[in-house]
């Protein structure tokens, strides 16, 4: 699944997005972020922390416009790849 938004919340383990799904209706969701989770910004490359790459807070941070690739594990929302599409100003 994907979806896309903007970062309102971020640590090291996990991410909120909210934004809006047409129609005037909002949503927010939260992602889990593990070391398997992949991570496209500018400057940062592609990094996980399992190549060793940079903290996610490092490339994700709160205000910034991203597009995720998720699945859902029973009741949690798994990020497997994060993109981030545009960094706040």
């Amino acid at each position: 699944m994907t979806t896309s938004g903007t970062v309102a919340s971020v640590t090291g383990t996990t991410f909120t997005v909210s934004g809006s799904s047409g129609g005037g209706s909002s949503f927010t969701q939260s992602f889990t972020v593990t070391r398997d989770t992949t991570v496209v910004a500018a400057g940062a490359g592609t990094a996980s922390a399992r190549s060793g790459g940079m903290a996610f807070i490092a490339a994700v941070g709160v205000g910034d416009q991203v597009t995720v690739s998720y699945r859902k594990t029973g009741d949690a929302l798994h990020a497997e790849s994060v993109r981030v599409t545009a960094k706040k100003k």
